[in-house]
């Protein structure tokens, strides 16, 4: 397994138009576990989510010149259910479809997803 903890940002984080498959990770004391963007595709499998603040997993475009992203995971542990859905993405955990809502993502970024840099 992959333990990943105490992140101030982004666990793990997925854009550009990446692919990436996610498998047997711990991911604790993080802001946001899992950002999917900008046209990229995650599949994942025994992930384990705890104390996180925003998000486990969140999709959302970054940067307008990209479309959507998708993410199907299984056999995903979490406990708190936190997942953002940016409209027009595809949010699947164990089989469950998260709801798309509306994401202001310049203003997330100006505030709780601040860089520190």
């Amino acid at each position: 397994k992959v333990n990943i903890t105490n992140v101030k940002d982004k666990a793990i984080s997925v854009g550009e138009n990446s692919i990436s498959d996610i498998e047997n990770v711990i991911i604790e004391n993080s802001l946001v576990g899992i950002a999917v963007k900008d046209s990229s595709k995650v599949d994942g499998n025994d992930i384990n989510f705890s104390n996180i603040k925003i998000a486990n997993v969140m999709t959302y475009i970054k940067k307008d010149y990209f479309d959507d992203s998708k993410v199907n995971l299984s056999n995903i542990k979490f406990s708190k259910d936190l997942f953002i859905n940016q409209k027009n993405s595809s949010l699947i955990v164990n089989e469950r479809i998260i709801q798309p809502e509306n994401l202001n993502v310049k203003k997330l970024y100006k505030t709780v997803m601040k860089s520190n840099k």
